[in-house]
């Protein structure tokens, strides 16, 4: 088992590893002592918790827990205000103290929910992440951000908000599609193309497939790295945000029909070559960093004019006034973020 601390202002562990899930219990409870005999709830959604749900409480009851389970449906659209009130109301009608903790079992949309109810309910109790999709193993389960949609746009209203801890069992990334499995993959090799070119060679080459727990351990040590560096997201972690800016304006113009990866992919293929028109980087960098992504089975079309993408990026969380934040490629394995003026924007994008 590898372990990855991450070094926010209240320091927590991420746990990484094979056939972890039935000791999860365990694993948490000798972390973090208070946990034992109190009542923990586990969120889940329709699809992971058939498969998961019984391992980890079974795991939970045996150090003496209290287990309770939320299930909600599957998908995007469930980061919603009316289903996050009916998680507080089910939650105090438990009479959950401060004293308890929720459990995240799933994705991201699972993580940005529970650890929004966590952060909102009394004010504020612990939550643990058990990501069961590569995407969330790499990206959100890790860092603090949690959200629900506005129909405005995606993550519109949300709260910083730490885990005590994180255990990512990488067994259970098998069972996931080839799609969902992608999903991952786009988050994955942003991290190479930010700050570290070796790994965007690994996971070019097959790595995520062959050695997939040191990937997974070396792109949350960077995202703990970002994150320790500015928690709250004011200046240096607005990095993470590579092909973000695009591709939350494609998920938001297909319904979230295109899931969250496959639009960063085609976000990070739109930076690399607005950074080209910018003269930023390369001809040569901007085609290397769009065929990679074909090459790991991405369709980098974009289905949407860019000036309806330019709309919505209007509304983006990295807009400052008259400015927005582009997250734009130098090289690989040197992302740098751009301000841009608004006019401009709309001079790239129309």
């Amino acid at each position: 088992m590898l372990v990855q601390k991450i070094q926010t202002g209240k320091p927590y562990s991420v746990y990484i590893g094979n056939g972890l899930l039935p000791q999860v219990g365990s694993i948490f409870t000798e972390a973090l002592p208070d946990l034992s005999g109190k009542s923990v709830v586990i969120i889940s959604d329709s699809n992971v918790m058939p498969l998961y749900c019984e391992t980890v409480k079974n795991s939970f009851q045996d150090t003496g827990c209290r287990v309770y389970t939320y299930e909600i449906p599957a998908g995007e659209t469930s980061k919603n205000w009316t289903l996050l009130g009916e998680v507080l109301e089910y939650l105090a009608g438990l009479e959950i103290t401060r004293s308890d903790y929720l459990i995240a079992l799933g994705g991201g949309v699972v993580g940005d929910l529970t650890g929004f109810a966590a952060s909102i309910y009394l004010r504020g109790i612990s939550f643990l992440q058990i990501p069961t999709t590569l995407l969330a193993a790499v990206d959100s389960s890790v860092g603090g951000k949690t959200a629900v949609d506005l129909k405005a746009g995606k993550n519109l209203a949300g709260t910083f908000w730490q885990p005590r801890a994180v255990l990512c069992d990488t067994d259970v990334f098998g069972t996931l599609s080839e799609k969902i499995f992608l999903d991952g993959v786009a988050e994955s090799i942003k991290y190479g193309i930010l700050r570290d070119k070796k790994l965007y060679e690994n996971i070019l080459h097959g790595g995520l497939k062959n050695n997939c727990n040191n990937i997974v351990a070396s792109c949350i040590a960077m995202k703990g790295e970002i994150v320790s560096e500015d928690e709250f997201d004011r200046g240096t972690r607005e990095l993470l945000n590579l092909g973000h800016t695009f591709g939350h304006a494609i998920e938001a113009c297909s319904s979230y029909e295109i899931s969250h990866g496959h639009a960063v992919a085609i976000g990070m293929s739109i930076a690399g070559k607005v950074s080209c028109q910018l003269g930023l980087c390369s001809e040569a960098c901007s085609e290397e960093i769009t065929a990679a992504l074909q090459t790991l089975g991405f369709d980098l079309t974009c289905p949407y004019p860019m000036d309806t993408l330019y709309q919505i990026m209007l509304r983006d969380k990295k807009r400052r006034g008259n400015t927005i934040d582009l997250i734009l490629p130098f090289e690989i394995g040197d992302c740098r973020i751009y301000p841009v003026a608004i006019e401009k924007l709309e001079e790239i994008t129309h």
